[in-house]
Formats: structure tokens, C-alpha cells, sequence
């Protein structure tokens, strides 16, 4: 079952960061079903993604979109993967290699980026896609998969093993 999530959620006026936080809640209230158990007496939902490498993703998303071209940022929930894509401008020289590799940052919105880092939601610049393969691994979820397409990034996150989801 294929879900866009990006044409539910389409941000009329507003924070950049209070759009960041409703996406994450729309994508975790609306599009997941968490398994449910009960440890003793408390209630423990486990959603099928990890929820740190997601926020993480929608964070470069918005902070290193070109903003531009007008193309939204997508959002696509499968059985299998989370598929969330952006529109960039990748520094001169860089490939997909470099951008899954240890770098430097040199983020495409200079002052978004710092906005997000000031407010908490980013730690450092240039550790993003590494942060989310490191809460992959955490979970036991296989590894994300990225890909350049023209103007394009776009991250594929795997779906952590079924757990009656």
C-alpha cells in the first residue's frame, strides 16, 4: 500500500520549525500503525520506522531543499520503505559518495541550517545521513539507501523487521 504523504500535508503559512514538528506528527498520527504491547501495566507502541532517522530525514529535507525550483518535498510511505526526496543543489564536486561519507558541511540554506541548529533540532552540520544510518542500525533495521537523480536526493529508509505492525 503506497502513500503520499506529502499531498496531505501541504504548509500554507507558518515557521519552517512548526511545519518540521506537524510533519512528523501527521506521518507517525495518520500514515503508521504502531504494534502494540504492554510491559507490566504500561502501554508500549513500536512504529515500523525508527522515529529518529525519519525526523532526521525530514530535517535535511527542508534544510538542504532548493527552494527555487518549487518542487515540494515528497513524502512516500510503502509496506517497505519511507521514500522522502528533495530538490538540491549538491556542492561542486560532491557525489553520492561524498554525501554518504564523512564531509564537511556546506549546507545549501546557510541560514535555515543555523535557525534549525540554534533551536535544537540539528546537533552538528554534516552528520545527518550518518545519524540516520547509525539509529537504523540501532533498531536492527537494514541500512537506508540513497540516490542522486538530476537536481534530486532522495533517501530511502527501510522498514524495521515486521513485529506484527
Amino acid at each position: 500500500c503506497l502513500q503520499d504523504v506529502s499531498q496531505s500535508f501541504v504548509p500554507r503559512a507558518g515557521s519552517l520549525i512548526n511545519t518540521a514538528d506537524k510533519i512528523i506528527d501527521v506521518i507517525y498520527l495518520k500514515y503508521l500503525k504502531a504494534a502494540i504491547t504492554y510491559d507490566h501495566d504500561r502501554r508500549v507502541e513500536t512504529y515500523p520506522y525508527a522515529r529518529d532517522a525519519i525526523r532526521e530525514a525530514i530535517y535535511n529535507a527542508l534544510v538542504h531543499n532548493c527552494y527555487m525550483f518549487g518542487s515540494p518535498i515528497q513524502i512516500r510511505i510503502s509496506d517497505e520503505e519511507m521514500r522522502i526526496s528533495n530538490s538540491c543543489i549538491l556542492p561542486s564536486g560532491w557525489t553520492l559518495e561524498t554525501l554518504l561519507g564523512p564531509h564537511t558541511s556546506e549546507p545549501y540554506n546557510p541560514n535555515i541550517a543555523r535557525v534549525f541548529y540554534l533551536a535544537g533540532y540539528i546537533e552538528t552540520w554534516g552528520r545527518g545521513v550518518e545519524k540516520i544510518f547509525e539509529t537504523c542500525e540501532e533498531l536492527g533495521a537494514p541500512k537506508p539507501e540513497y540516490s542522486i537523480l538530476g537536481n534530486g536526493v532522495t533517501g530511502s529508509i527501510p522498514r524495521t523487521p515486521k513485529r506484527h505492525f
